[in-house]
């Protein structure tokens, strides 16, 4: 599985983050770009411990090593899937500023440690940075598609 680790992954990634543009246009759900830019810099800020994860929904009666490999595992429908209150994008943002954000945390995500442990999340549980660099793969493939980039 890819991972942010990987160098020519996470060029590709940045290079498609860089073919947004403030007006592209979703394919499905209710973001705009700068909001996706945000929901998705949150979400690494929050596995690298910057920011806490607040209480979310009440989890699947699964065990959470279930959750984290279906959450890597299984194809995300298209704006089917709901994400946590605290990532909600509510308002809107500095589309460059946000872009800057979540280009900086990729790098910082790259230059963490794999093996080091992520801020625990309250329903995947305890993790490590490296599924994290899996995880940020899939999401930002998912919402990068979403605005066909």
């Amino acid at each position: 599985m890819p991972d942010i680790h990987d160098s020519a992954t996470r060029e590709a990634i940045k290079r498609r983050i860089g073919t947004l543009r403030p007006d592209s246009e979703r394919r499905w759900g209710r973001m705009t770009p700068d909001q996706m830019l945000w929901h998705c810099a949150e979400g690494i800020d929050a596995a690298l411990g910057r920011v806490p994860y607040k209480a979310m929904m009440k989890p699947p009666p699964l065990p959470k090593s279930w959750i984290r490999a279906l959450l890597i595992g299984m194809p995300w429908p298209k704006g089917k899937l709901q994400t946590a209150p605290q990532f909600v994008a509510t308002e809107r943002h500095d589309f460059d500023a946000q872009r800057s954000r979540l280009l900086a945390g990729l790098d910082q995500l790259a230059a963490t440690d794999p093996r080091q442990a992520a801020q625990v999340h309250p329903i995947f549980g305890a993790n490590t940075i490296g599924y994290q660099s899996r995880l940020a793969v899939k999401h930002l493939n998912h919402h990068l598609t979403q605005f066909g980039a």
